[in-house]
């Protein structure tokens, strides 16, 4: 697990959920919202979820980062830890959007708990940064909490009703170059967007505030569902030497250089963040005040291009804590 903040456990909003396997039998054996699942050891798996947030971020789930907290107990409400459990070896998740338009696409998402994560107590923290909201314009979100059991893969499934980001905030940013081209998911040429993303802003020793963002992108692939192989549209991190892309002919290559400033006072002073792994990327910050709001601006520079939303830096915007 990586290093991450120690989140305080918020309600959570707008939330429904079913399970495929569930029966009425076993639901009674978990609480209400609760999803039931079957181990391979005959124990009834109660599966529940909620978001857990820290300023500027609040609980809920919105078009920004999320923390998703799985709570996985038995039937009596004793914790599976994943450590120590005689079959469920893993907890981890996957976001999928049903768009009303028929297509469907994740979300750019950490694949393994976060350091907050409890699980001692069955409790796995999981983040996703959610792209679009639901709603009958778009479609439906299914998050799935994916439990591996004996080496197979038990699934959860919810539906939670995801909101946009309310203004002022801006917790995230799209940029682009007109220079780096892919396909979209009808097959049309487009300029790539890059996404930055408001992960954590804390104060830090010495008076100023440590910042991370998560930087993804958008490229089309070729993967295999129901026993057969079609184009998908993926959000892969951006990593210098990691991150495989492809054009709009299809040629894949990797990115080879990636580089990530920000500036607290509209572009005349920059502080360059550091890839903390993982398409995360942090530094300390000077000029942000507790309690205020401060709009960051950050230059995007990949493989030389310079990525800019009408011309300008992706900018955030957020109550400093």
């Amino acid at each position: 697990m990586r290093n991450a903040l120690v989140l305080l456990p918020l309600v959570s909003l707008g939330l429904s959920g079913c399970l495929f396997d569930s029966s009425s039998t076993d639901q009674a054996a978990c609480a209400d919202g609760q999803q039931v699942l079957h181990a391979s050891d005959g124990r009834t798996l109660c599966v529940g979820l909620e978001t857990v947030a820290v300023p500027p971020f609040k609980a809920g789930f919105y078009t920004a980062r999320v923390t998703h907290r799985v709570r996985l107990t038995d039937a009596d409400g004793q914790p599976i830890d994943i450590g120590s459990d005689p079959v469920v070896s893993d907890v981890s998740h996957h976001p999928l959007m049903h768009m009303n338009s028929g297509h469907d696409h994740g979300t750019p998402h950490a694949h393994e708990p976060e350091d907050s994560s409890d699980p001692a107590n069955g409790l796995y923290d999981l983040v996703a940064y959610y792209s679009m909201p639901s709603g009958d314009m778009m479609g439906d979100w299914d998050y799935q909490v994916l439990v591996t059991d004996a080496g197979n893969t038990l699934v959860a499934h919810f539906q939670p009703q995801v909101q946009s980001v309310p203004a002022p905030d801006v917790f995230s940013a799209r940029a682009s170059n007109d220079q780096d081209r892919t396909k979209n998911m009808d097959g049309l040429a487009i300029s790539r967007p890059y996404t930055v993303w408001l992960h954590a802003v804390r104060p830090n020793a010495t008076g100023g505030h440590r910042l991370t963002v998560f930087v993804s992108t958008q490229d089309m692939t070729m993967m295999q569902m129901n026993g057969s192989s079609m184009m998908h549209m993926v959000f892969p991190e951006v990593v210098a030497g990691e991150t495989e892309l492809h054009d709009e002919k299809g040629t894949a290559t990797f990115l080879g250089t990636v580089s990530v400033r920000a500036s607290t006072d509209g572009g005349t002073t920059w502080v360059d963040l550091t890839h903390d792994g993982e398409g995360r990327y942090s530094g300390d910050l000077a000029g942000l005040t507790t309690g205020e709001r401060a709009d960051v601006q950050v230059e995007l520079v990949v493989d030389g291009l310079t990525m800019t939303a009408n011309g300008n830096p992706p900018t955030l915007s957020f109550v400093a804590p």
